[in-house]
């Protein structure tokens, strides 16, 4: 059985829209939705009186990370707001880092990616661009990666990976990107040369500490088969440890091409997690993974393990057994769930048949949790999609009823969920479409323990500005992130969720949703106890606009904050309050009293351990940059 430790499908559409002038808004106006508040980022539809740096035409694939930084493609480049403060990171025009004087860079998205940006913990940011001489020069793809200190170049025409195959005069990025919290990067890369043939070889490219370094490339052996060597490549993913997951496709014995999941340990050998014909833990029939869904990038996460989707093969005559999504890690597969089969909760559901049945791309968070939109039937008739979720033990829909999320006048079935993504703790959010001549497009987020809660819909107002309220038309958001590959994100760990909204009048707004935190929950895990006096106590004496355990929002922890607290949690404390001068002795305080009172901790899930990974340690690289880790962990180990 597959272990689940518990420590931590559609691309957004790019839609051109009309050319407006535009201005930004620094969160000039709060609505509130219905569980949370609403921030307006950016908005076109602006005057000429709005700032000229700031007239976007077109806002495009936002994404956000557990610091509340957020990047964004505009018309005229790369934009990223931190600590309240708007800024580009690159524009068209300027000089392409890394290429030669007056190679400047011309616009920041192409076709071959579902966003071309990714933003880390820290803040780093991975894009692609195109870069040109003057307005007719050839148009060069690169990708770079910015901080703080500036625009570096990873992958240039004139900068070829290390290791690059023999005869290769220029690369180009051809897959989605990957970027870790250690700041290491990869994704797949086309060769190009006059002994490379007329397409080139594929091969993947790994960025770390500063380097550019070729993976492995099509035609090489592979080192844990060695009668198959490499055909093509899919998106591959780093973990935050700095493992290596990807899906290729090989050559076996027979010349016969057949896909498997790969993992490279950054501290170990290349094994196969998964293959055409491997067979699965715990079944009592034959059924082996056929077909994985390939060209889809398979999330991971620090313990190694994998979810991904796939069709299940019978033995050597027998005749498929169905659509699957699997997990996987070391020498395991393990199924999650099976087209055909009945829907946990729904009495009558079933998952659709083989033929007809659809599994969205699976998630995977940190914790081992998985989350995927499923297609479903009542008998033979077609109902709602909906969102499932598992932990390790049963499987639990996230959605219980659409009439209550969306009101009574959400257009005629079918409802499909159109993108999903699953944060750290086992939260998703999720966007989708219903009706048939009316289309409601809708964004929403929840979990299977608490309510679902609608951000918005169509036909809804926001104000935008103050006294500038707008129609939702159509939303857009990017799914399919568990934020554990170094994939991009629109969802982090507090719940926040970045998306576009399309009005009436033919703006558009970039969003941010905040979900309402519980009074005193300071570790925004939705139960108040000690680990929030831990997570108040450490904050104590900070300010700024995003501290945590600011429970009344004036910009400052201190003792105002531990009576909220102390309120929510309803039996006093046996914490004291310190004084700026004793924080350091009230941490040795606060740790004492952990272990004297460790029955005020939440429970835990029981976690699931493979056999061949028993008393694991999670590794951390040198180089990786330290993730903080909840209070529960520190207190609670």
């Amino acid at each position: 059985m597959i272990s689940i430790t518990q420590n931590k499908a559609t691309p957004v559409l790019q839609v051109h829209v009309r050319k407006i002038v535009a201005f930004v808004l620094f969160a000039a106006c709060l609505t509130q939705a219905k569980a949370g508040q609403l921030r307006t980022v950016a908005l076109t539809g602006g005057g000429l009186d709005a700032p000229p740096a700031h007239r976007f035409a077109d806002l495009q694939s936002p994404v956000i990370n557990d610091a509340g930084e957020i990047a964004f493609l505009a018309n005229d480049g790369l934009w990223a707001l931190r600590g309240g403060e708007l800024a580009p990171v690159a524009l068209v025009g300027d000089q392409a880092a890394g290429l030669d004087a007056g190679v400047r860079f011309s616009s920041f998205s192409t076709s071959f990616f579902t966003s071309s940006i990714v933003i880390n913990a820290s803040g780093q940011l991975v894009f692609s661009a195109i870069a040109r001489t003057g307005s007719f020069g050839t148009p060069s793809i690169g990708v770079w990666t910015a901080d703080p200190s500036g625009v570096h170049p990873i992958l240039t025409p004139g900068r070829l990976p290390q290791g690059a195959p023999v005869g290769a005069s220029r690369a180009e990025p051809i897959s989605t990107f990957s970027l870790n919290d250690a700041g290491d990067v990869a994704f797949v890369a086309n060769y190009e040369g006059s002994d490379l043939g007329d397409f080139g070889v594929d091969g993947i490219v790994r960025f770390s500490a500063g380097e550019t370094i070729a993976g492995p490339s099509s035609g090489d052996v592979v080192p844990s088969m060695a009668d198959a060597s490499y055909v093509r490549f899919y998106n591959p993913r780093l973990n935050h440890q700095g493992d290596l997951v990807y899906t290729a496709d090989i050559n076996g014995p027979n010349d016969s091409t057949r896909p498997a999941i790969f993992i490279e340990p950054h501290l170990g050998d290349q094994r196969v997690l998964a293959q055409f014909g491997s067979p699965l833990a715990g079944r009592q029939d034959d059924a082996r993974i056929g077909i994985v869904g390939r060209s889809l990038p398979i999330p991971t996460n620090s313990e190694g393990m994998v979810a991904f989707p796939t069709h299940l093969q019978g033995g050597d005559t027998a005749p498929p057994k169905g659509q699957a999504i699997a997990l996987a890690a070391s020498d395991a597969v393990e199924v999650v769930v099976q087209s055909g089969t009945a829907v946990p909760g729904q009495p009558g559901q079933t998952f659709q048949p083989d033929g007809t049945g659809f599994f969205f791309r699976p998630l995977m968070n940190e914790n081992g949790h998985v989350a995927f939109a499923g297609r479903i039937e009542l008998g033979s008739t077609p109902v709602p999609d909906n969102v499932f979720f598992s932990d390790g033990g049963e499987l639990r829909s996230v959605i219980q009823d659409y009439a209550d999320l969306l009101g009574t006048n959400y257009g005629a079935p079918p409802i499909r969920v159109r993108n999903l993504a699953l944060n750290e703790n086992g939260y998703v959010a999720f966007s989708g479409l219903s009706g048939r001549e009316t289309i409601v497009s809708f964004i929403a987020t929840g979990s299977p323990d608490t309510a679902t809660d609608l951000i918005t819909r169509t036909g809804e107002t926001i104000e935008v500005a103050p006294g500038d309220i707008r129609t939702v038309d159509t939303i857009w958001f990017l799914g399919n992130s568990g934020n554990s590959s170094g994939e991009s994100s629109a969802f982090n760990s507090d719940g926040e969720v970045v998306f576009m909204a399309d009005f009436a009048d033919g703006s558009r707004g970039l969003m941010l949703y905040s979900p309402m935190p519980k009074s005193g929950d300071y570790n925004r895990d939705e139960v108040v106890d000690a680990s929030d006096y831990w997570a108040w106590q450490t904050a104590f004496g900070t300010s700024g606009d995003r501290v945590l355990a600011d429970g009344n929002a004036d910009g400052i922890v201190d003792a105002a904050d531990y009576t909220i607290w102390r309120d929510a949690l309803g039996s006093g404390s046996l914490y004291p309050v310190p004084e700026p001068a004793g924080a350091a002795a009230a941490l040795v305080l606060i740790g004492t009293a952990a272990v004297l009172n460790r029955g005020v901790c939440p429970p835990r899930s029981s976690p699931r351990r493979l056999p061949v990974a028993r008393n694991r340690q999670r590794r951390r690289s040198p180089r990786q940059v330290s993730r903080p880790r909840s209070p529960r962990n520190l207190d609670c180990a």
